[in-house]
């Protein structure tokens, strides 16, 4: 399966890669730059981190 990247839009450097995160469902994506994390890349104005 080939993963998808995308630009992150908080920080505008890193790159959302899609992770698996045990106890939550699966389509999550996380900066590698900032570590934020994103609820799927088409809704990324959802951010899970705290406010």
């Amino acid at each position: 399966m080939e993963k998808e990247y995308l630009r992150c839009p908080n920080c505008k450097e890193g790159q959302i890669y899609l992770m698996e995160v045990e106890g939550i469902e699966r389509g999550f994506y996380i900066c590698s730059h900032c570590d934020l994390i994103w609820k799927r890349y088409w809704d990324l104005n959802v951010s899970l981190a705290s406010e």
